[in-house]
C-alpha cells in the first residue's frame, strides 16, 4: 500500500513530465508559467528540431529550477532551455555547457524583436502604493529564488535602492509563476510583486490598464538555449543552425504569444558575451 501511495504522489508531482523511450533525447524547459499551458509550444518547438535535426526530441517541463540544475548535472537532458539567472550559475558550475542560441521576443516598449526584456515591480493602480517608499511593510510577491526576472533581478534593485526584501515587506510570497503573480495581485493577495515585461504586457491585455509600475530594470537578455557537456559539438551546433533558421511566422512563436502570453518571435544565435553585462550586474 505504501509502494502504491509512493507512485500516485510522484505522479501528482511531476504530472506534466513527458517520460522519453530509448534513443529519443530530451528538450527540458523550466516552468515559466502554468506546465498546461506551456507543453503545447513546447511540443512544437520539439516537433521542429526533430524535423530540421532528425532526431526524435521530447520535451519535459521542469517541476523547478532546482530540477532542472539537477537533470543538466545527472545529464538526464539534452537540450535546455535556461533563464539567465541559471545559465550564468550552471555556466561557472558545468564550464563544458555549450551555448546554442537565444530567446527572441518582439519588445513593445522597443517596437522591434530583440534579445533583452525587463523586469517590474508592479501594484495596481486603485492601490495607495504610487513609490516604493510607501511599500514598506506590504506584501510583496516574487515567483522563485531561481528566476531572473520574478527575483534575482527585482531583488538586486530593491537591495541597491538600500531595501532589504526580507526585513522591508511584512510578508514575502514566492509563488513559482509569474502568471501567479498577476493573479494573486487581483485577487488582493499581495500588494506588489515582480514579473517579467511579457508578463506585464499580457496581464494589461486580459484586465486593462489596471496596474501601476514601480519599478523597472535595466535590459536584461533573454533565455538561452544550451546543451550539456555529453552532447558533441557537432550535434549541438545542428541544434543551433535548426533554432536560428526558424521563421517568424512559425507556430510555435503563434502557440507562444496564444498559450503563455509571451511575444516569441524565434531564436538567434549570439553569443554567450552577450550574457557579460548581466554577469557584472549580479555579482
Amino acid at each position: 500500500m505504501r509502494r502504491i501511495f509512493l507512485i500516485c504522489l510522484a505522479i501528482m508531482v511531476f504530472p506534466f513530465t513527458v517520460s522519453t523511450a530509448a534513443g529519443e533525447l530530451r528538450l527540458a524547459v523550466y516552468p515559466m508559467t502554468d506546465p498546461q499551458k506551456l507543453l503545447p509550444p513546447m511540443r512544437i518547438l520539439a516537433e521542429y528540431l526533430s524535423d530540421r535535426t532528425g532526431e526524435t526530441i521530447t520535451p519535459t517541463i521542469t517541476r523547478d529550477y532546482n530540477e532542472m540544475v539537477l537533470r543538466l548535472e545527472d545529464r538526464s537532458v539534452d537540450i535546455a532551455w535556461l533563464n539567465p539567472v541559471n545559465y550564468l550559475k550552471l555556466k561557472e558550475r558545468l564550464p563544458a555547457l555549450q551555448y546554442i542560441a537565444t530567446y527572441m521576443e518582439f519588445n513593445q516598449d522597443a517596437g522591434e524583436v530583440i534579445p533583452y526584456y525587463h523586469s517590474y515591480i508592479i501594484t495596481l493602480k486603485e492601490s495607495a502604493i504610487t513609490e516604493l517608499s510607501q511599500a514598506q511593510d506590504k506584501r510583496m510577491g516574487f515567483t522563485d529564488t531561481g528566476s531572473t526576472s520574478g527575483y534575482a533581478y527585482p531583488a538586486m534593485m530593491l537591495r541597491n535602492l538600500g531595501i532589504e526584501p526580507e526585513t522591508y515587506f511584512r510578508n514575502v510570497f514566492f509563488l513559482k509563476r509569474h502568471d501567479r503573480i498577476i493573479e494573486a495581485l487581483v485577487a488582493g493577495s499581495i500588494d506588489l510583486g515582480a514579473v517579467s515585461d511579457g508578463t506585464y504586457h499580457s496581464a494589461v491585455q486580459t484586465h486593462g490598464d489596471i496596474f501601476r509600475v514601480l519599478l523597472k530594470s535595466d535590459p536584461i537578455p533573454l533565455d538561452a538555449i544550451v546543451s550539456p557537456g555529453h552532447i558533441n559539438p557537432e550535434r549541438a551546433a545542428m541544434y543551433q543552425e535548426a533554432l536560428d533558421a526558424m521563421p517568424l511566422d512559425h507556430p510555435f512563436n503563434t502557440a507562444m504569444k496564444e498559450m503563455v502570453g509571451w511575444p516569441a518571435a524565434g531564436f538567434s544565435v549570439l553569443d554567450d558575451s552577450l550574457y557579460d553585462g548581466f554577469r557584472e550586474a549580479l555579482r
